[in-house]
């Protein structure tokens, strides 16, 4: 270690115990960081994602999808997988949780961006 180093911790080395508790606090802040980033790297949920973000249950998550009632997307090539993002499901509330149009959907979307 230089001289300008000791200098920039208080001129004296850290303690084993004092490296070891900066160490700690980097790995928390680490771990909440990638959780932080699991929400943010895909704008689609699954389906109990979209229930506990509805507080719903999940079976009444499906019970609306099969009278196409809540706006999903089915995963191409896996018809039993069942994708929601948090954009549809904002509007589907704030319309009063009506399906509309693509189309209207789409404006609604663009006027909420």
């Amino acid at each position: 270690m230089q001289d300008n180093e000791k200098q920039e911790i208080g001129g004296s080395m850290p303690t084993n115990e004092d490296l070891c508790n900066l160490i700690q606090e980097q790995n928390a802040e680490i771990r909440m960081l990638r959780e932080e980033l699991k929400t943010k790297q895909s704008p689609w949920m699954t389906i109990t994602e979209a229930a506990e973000y509805l507080r719903m249950s999940v079976s009444k998550i499906r019970k609306l999808v099969k009278d196409d009632a809540i706006p999903y997307k089915r995963l191409p090539g896996q018809k039993s997988t069942l994708l929601f993002t948090r954009r549809s499901l904002d509007l589907w509330i704030i319309d009063g949780k009506q399906t509309h149009s693509r189309k209207e959907r789409e404006r609604a979307e663009m006027w909420v961006n």
